[in-house]
C-alpha cells in the first residue's frame, strides 16, 4: 500500500539542494517540494547519511529558479536562554511555513534515536510537530543554526523538541551534494570478539553481492572479508563510507579481501545508486 508523508526542508543554494531529515524521505519513490511561493516541483534524493538523519535532496528542474536561499549560522555559537525560531509544515500542508518561537534549552545534548544512534542535539522549547521534521532552526539573526529533527511524544512532556547542530552538517554538505556511490555489497562488521569467535581477521564480510553490480563485476563473492579499501585497512562500514565519500562516479578503487586464507586485490568501477 501506498502512503504519503510530509516534511520541511530548506534550500541551501541556487542550485536548488536541500537539507532535510532521512527519515522525511526513507523509502520515497518521488518525492514533491512544494516552495515558499507555492509552487510545487518534483525533487530526487541525492544523498543521505542514516544515522545522522540527515538528506539532501535536488529540485529535478535545473530551470526552476528557487524563490531563495538559507543563510547558515555558527551553532557553536548558541546559549541556553537565547531566542529561536522553528520554520516548517506541521500535521499538513494547508499550515505550511508555520512559525513557532522559543528558547535554546540547552545545547549538546546526547539523545538516542529511534535506529538506537547515538546524536548530539540542540534542546529547544520551540514546538516542534510532525511535519517540520527537516525544517530550519534560525536564530535572531535570520541565520539556520539546527535542523528541526524530533520530540519527545509523551501526554506528560511538553517543550522538549530537538535540532541537529548545523554544524555538524557543514563539513558534510559537499559530501551529501554528491550522489551515492554504490558497491553493490550487503555485509556484516566483524569485531575483535566475532573475529575471536570465528578464528577471522576484523573487517568487513560479504553477505551478498548484488548481481550486475560493481562488486560483481569486479569479481568480489559473498564469502569475502574486506580488510582494505583504497588501500586503507577498515575494520567497520563506517571507514570504508569515509572513503567512499571522497570518491566520483567512476572512480577507480582496489579491494583488499581474505578469501579462503589468502589475500586477494580486485579493483572496483564506482557507479551511482539509482
Amino acid at each position: 500500500e501506498e502512503v504519503e508523508g510530509i516534511g520541511s526542508g530548506f534550500i541551501i543554494n541556487e542550485e536548488g539542494y536541500i537539507l532535510t531529515n532521512y527519515h522525511v524521505i526513507e523509502g520515497a519513490k518521488e518525492v514533491v517540494v512544494t516552495l515558499s511561493d507555492g509552487r510545487e516541483v518534483k525533487a530526487k534524493v541525492v544523498n543521505y547519511d542514516q544515522n545522522q538523519d540527515v538528506a539532501m535532496l535536488k529540485i529535478s528542474d535545473d530551470s526552476v529558479k528557487v524563490p531563495a536561499v538559507v543563510e547558515l549560522g555558527d551553532s557553536d555559537a548558541l546559549k541556553p536562554g537565547e531566542q529561536v525560531i522553528a520554520i516548517g509544515t506541521p500535521l499538513s500542508k494547508e499550515f505550511n511555513q508555520t512559525v513557532t518561537a522559543g528558547i535554546v534549552s540547552a545545547v549538546n545534548r546526547t539523545v538516542e534515536t529511534s535506529s538506537g544512534v547515538q546524536v548530539n542535539l540542540i534542546q529547544t522549547d520551540a514546538a516542534i510537530n510532525p511535519g517540520n521534521s527537516g525544517g530550519p532552526l534560525v536564530n535572531t539573526k535570520g541565520e539556520v543554526v539546527g535542523i528541526n529533527n524530533m520530540k519527545i511524544a509523551s501526554d506528560e512532556v511538553e517543550g522538549i523538541g530537538f535540532s541537529i547542530p548545523i554544524n555538524d552538517i557543514k563539513d558534510r554538505i559537499e559530501s551529501l551534494s554528491k550522489p551515492i556511490l554504490n558497491l553493490g555489497i550487503s555485509v556484516r562488521e566483524i569485531n575483535s570478539e566475532l573475529g575471536k569467535q570465528y578464528n577471522m581477521d576484523e573487517g568487513l564480510y560479504i553477505v551478498q553481492v548484488t548481481e550486475f553490480s560493481p562488486a560483481e563485476k569486479a569479481g568480489l563473492q559473498g564469502g569475502d572479508l574486506i580488510v582494505k579499501f583504497d588501500g586503507k585497512r577498515i575494520k567497520t562500514f563506517d571507514e570504508l563510507k569515509a572513503i567512499r565519500d571522497t570518491k566520483e562516479e567512476g572512480d577507480v578503487v582496489s579491494v583488499e579481501v581474505i578469501r579462503n586464507g589468502e589475500n586477494k586485490t580486485f579493483n572496483v568501477q564506482l557507479e551511482a545508486k539509482s
